[in-house]
C-alpha cells in the first residue's frame, strides 16, 4: 500500500526505472525459510530493498545477509529489542515497529499500577521463541521492580495440549496469566485455561493481537482479554486504499506502520 500511495504521487519510475514490487513468504519465525526467501530476493536482478523481515527470528538470520549484499531492509513488525543494536557494520537495517523492550515496558506497567485489578501474582510465559523470550523478559522486569510476584515458564512452539500447564496455573492461582508469543498457541492456551477453571484476568502481546487467529476462534469468551501492541487507526483514505488494493480490511497489529515502512523504502 505505501508503495502504491507513493507511485500514484510520484510516478511508476525512479531515475527511469520501472517500480516492481516482489513478494516472498518468509516463514516468520522459521528462519530456514527466511534464508532461502533472502536467497531468492538477492538473486533478483535490480533488487533495492526489503520490506520486511516479517518477524524477529527471521530478521536476526538475515540481516547480515542482506548487510554484506548491501540492501536496505526495513520491518513493519520484528520488534526485537537488539536487532538494530546489534547489527553488523554498515548498519542496513531499519524498523519502523516499536521495540520489545518499549512493549514490555507498557506491560510491565500495567501490572504493576491498575490498582483496580490488585495484581500482586502474575504467570508469565512465552513461547521459547526469539520474539516472546525477549517481550516477557522486559515485562517481567518492570513487574518485579514494581513489586510484583512473577513466576515464569516457556512453552514449545507448535504445542496443543496445554492441559498440564493450565492446571499448573489453576493451582498457582495468580492475579494474571499474560503470554508472549503467537496464535494458534495463544488462543489455544487462553481456552484450556477456561476450561481448567482459570477465572482471572489474560492478557497476550502484539503477537497475539488479532481478530482472525484469537477473537473469532475463542468467540465470546475473548471478551475482557488484553493486549498489548495493538494495530494503530489508519487515517479514512488510507483505510479505503487498504481495502481497494486487498479487498478486506487490515487484520494485524502492524497495519499501520508496513505502509510507512513501503514508502520510506520508494
Amino acid at each position: 500500500l505505501g508503495v502504491e500511495r507513493w507511485k500514484a504521487a510520484n510516478g511508476d519510475q525512479i531515475a527511469g526505472h520501472d517500480i516492481e514490487v516482489r513478494t516472498e513468504d518468509d516463514g516468520c519465525f522459521e528462519e530456514d525459510i527466511t534464508e532461502q526467501a533472502a536467497e531468492r530476493l538477492l538473486r533478483i536482478k535490480g533488487l533495492v530493498g526489503v520490506i520486511g523481515p516479517m518477524c524477529s527470528a527471521g530478521a536476526e538470520a538475515t540481516i547480515p545477509r542482506y548487510a554484506e549484499a548491501g540492501i536496505v531492509a526495513i520491518s513493519g513488525s520484528a520488534t526485537s529489542t537488539s536487532l538494530t543494536v546489534d547489527q553488523p557494520q554498515g548498519r542496513f537495517f531499519f524498523r519502523t515497529a516499536y521495540r520489545n523492550d518499549l512493549e514490555g515496558t507498557f506491560i510491565g506497567l500495567f501490572l504493576t499500577s491498575s490498582p483496580d485489578l490488585g495484581i500482586e501474582s502474575v504467570y508469565l510465559i512465552d513461547d521459547g521463541e526469539m520474539y516472546g523470550e525477549d517481550l516477557a523478559s522486559n515485562a517481567q522486569r518492570i513487574a518485579e521492580q514494581g513489586g510484583v510476584l512473577v513466576t515464569r515458564e516457556s512453552i514449545v512452539t507448535g504445542t496443543v495440549d496445554f492441559s498440564d500447564l493450565a492446571g499448573r496455573i489453576v493451582q498457582a492461582n495468580p492475579d494474571f496469566v499474560a503470554f508472549a508469543g503467537f496464535n494458534p498457541e495463544a488462543a489455544l492456551l487462553y481456552r484450556q485455561l477456561r476450561d481448567a477453571g482459570y477465572d482471572g484476568p489474560f492478557g497476550a502481546g502484539d503477537g497475539a493481537a488479532s481478530v482472525t487467529e484469537f477473537v473469532e476462534p475463542v468467540g465470546e469468551e475473548a471478551e475482557g482479554v488484553l493486549f498489548a501492541g495493538c494495530k494503530l487507526a489508519l487515517p479514512d483514505d488510507v483505510l479505503a486504499e487498504f481495502v481497494d488494493l486487498h479487498g478486506y480490511e487490515p487484520v494485524t497489529a502492524f497495519a499501520a506502520q508496513y505502509p510507512d515502512e513501503g514508502r520510506i523504502q520508494a
